[in-house]
């Protein structure tokens, strides 16, 4: 039971996290995701993916200190980027990366409480510059007063990159900008008998460092430091085992608190409302798919109301015991970087395959592709991805991983911006809990 208390809190802190920290809506997770938990949940009977399925054998083992459980981790990798500067003329480097992260959980009748802390090292070896660390500390709560309700809080600080590659990355930094990032939610869910309500309201405060040019001149980048406060609304209702459809509303306010001058103000807001289904196509095709439409109006005149078709979905074909397909697919609005834009429109859609090759060997294979349109400035990105990796799970305690990106960045339009392929290679080796 405390497991599964852990790994819930766990979804909850991470997914609500994601969701709001990327400033966009076009992610795979959904506030029902959120807080989906085993008393308010329907059935959706023994469909499982092969990254789904329990291994009793070489699942890491948390450390009991009294009434707390400790699940320590500790990564390393040895990673070779073919394309450093994310640049037509591309230089490559080998990077070290170390990540540390403990996470600690407690429970005691209705009650919940998970808190983690990670510290993230990547040192490159010929372009020192190039070198960040990052830490995140976070906590949640679950208060489940009676069965089918559920109340969550939750907080987390740190300091995280946008890589190079980001299509939000100023385009004159040669250097990943980095960012102190505060979070916090509540949030509560409820269930009536066949319907399932949700709601959340959280705030979010970034503020960026200064980024390097190519002569090594300051760039200065508080005109991104932004609030986002987000509202969100919904419901799902069960037609029946493995069937249900559900709605979705948010709100959203962004507030910039610096402005560079003769610029226009970057203040905005907006919504995105959608709708959409849960349920098996057949015994072996698990969809969730929704469809809707959002809006992001800025405040000044100087940039334009961006709107549009929103989706996200996601479809898992179990083709066999051993092997999973999974197609995915979002369209939302993010935020530009780039002085004379306020967001761009990213769409995206991947697929990924999973083999299990040995009980504890799991091979993947994944394709992807994006499209980002800019608004105001006549810019366009197309995105291709293509990536293979194996997991192998020594024991409870030893993992090692492999993964090798191939990334085809190209840029259209009359302000066009970065354009360049890289190829990546990473070597990790994982020891967690005791």
């Amino acid at each position: 039971m405390a497991s599964r208390v852990a790994l819930t809190l766990r979804c909850t802190a991470v997914l609500v996290y994601a969701g709001a920290s990327s400033a966009a809506f076009a992610q795979d997770a959904d506030i029902l995701n959120d807080f989906r938990l085993d008393d308010l949940e329907f059935r959706r009977g023994q469909f499982v993916t092969v990254r789904e399925r329990p291994q009793p054998l070489y699942d890491p083992v948390p450390a009991r200190l009294g009434p707390v459980e400790v699940l320590p981790r500790l990564r390393t990798q040895a990673i070779y980027d073919s394309n450093v500067f994310a640049v037509g003329n591309a230089s490559g480097d080998v990077a070290l990366r170390g990540i540390a992260d403990v996470e600690a959980n407690w429970s005691s009748g209705g009650l919940a409480v998970e808190a983690d802390a990670e510290v993230d090292r990547r040192q490159y070896l010929d372009f020192g510059g190039q070198s960040t660390t990052d830490y995140a500390l976070g906590t949640a709560i679950r208060y489940t007063p009676r069965r089918g309700t559920g109340f969550f809080a939750g907080a987390r600080l740190g300091r995280e990159t946008e890589a190079l590659v980001d299509p939000a990355a100023p385009l004159n930094s040669v250097q990943p900008s980095q960012y102190d990032i505060r979070y916090g939610f509540v949030g509560a869910a409820r269930q009536f008998n066949r319907l399932r309500v949700a709601g959340r309201v959280s705030a979010e405060d970034r503020s960026y460092s200064e980024g390097v040019d190519a002569l090594g001149n300051p760039i200065d980048q508080s005109f991104r430091n932004r609030t986002l406060y987000t509202a969100e609304l919904a419901a799902e209702y069960e037609l029946g085992p493995e069937r249900s459809v559900f709605a979705i509303a948010s709100v959203n306010r962004r507030d910039y608190r610096n402005r560079p001058p003769l610029q226009p103000e970057r203040d905005s807001r907006g919504y995105r409302i959608e709708a959409g289904a849960s349920f098996m196509l057949t015994p072996l095709i698990r969809s969730r798919i929704s469809a809707g439409y959002f809006a992001q109006d800025f405040e000044s005149p100087f940039f334009s109301t961006i709107s549009g078709l929103a989706i996200r979905g996601r479809l898992d074909y179990a083709v066999t015991q051993l092997l999973t397909l999974s197609l995915t697919a979002s369209r939302g609005v993010e935020e530009a970087s780039t002085i004379g834009t306020g967001a761009f429109v990213a769409s995206r859609v991947g697929l990924q395959a999973d083999y299990e090759l040995l009980r504890n060997l799991i091979l993947s294979a994944g394709l992807s592709y994006e499209r980002d349109r800019f608004e105001d400035i006549d810019r366009r990105y197309r995105i291709r991805r293509a990536t293979l990796g194996a997991g192998y799970r020594l024991s409870p305690r030893l993992r090692f991983d492999a993964e090798y990106e191939a990334r085809d960045h190209d840029s259209f339009g009359a302000s066009p911006g970065r354009d360049f392929v890289r190829h990546q290679v990473t070597l990790g080796i994982t020891l967690q809990g005791i």
